[in-house]
């Protein structure tokens, strides 16, 4: 039993609905992660609300106390 060209043809649209969909996702994100790193280089803070500037973020020295420090960590 041939469907003919028509579930092509409908495959074919359902590609690219979801291609279109999948591209607009990805440049909606990466406006978003672009938007936000633009304002915590802006600000100084990175948003995790725990007095984290950026400058103990980018010249973090993992040899000094506390070690295994990260923002979300329950025991800093």
């Amino acid at each position: 039993m041939s469907t003919g060209n028509g579930g092509n043809r409908m495959a074919g649209r359902m590609e690219l609905v979801l291609s279109t969909v999948l591209r607009w996702g990805m440049l909606l994100s990466a406006v978003v992660v672009g938007l936000g790193a633009v304002l915590m280089f802006m600000t100084g803070h990175s948003g995790y609300g725990a007095g984290l500037d950026i400058s103990r973020l980018l010249f973090y020295d993992d040899s000094k106390v506390p070690h295994r420090f990260y923002p979300t960590n329950p025991l800093t």
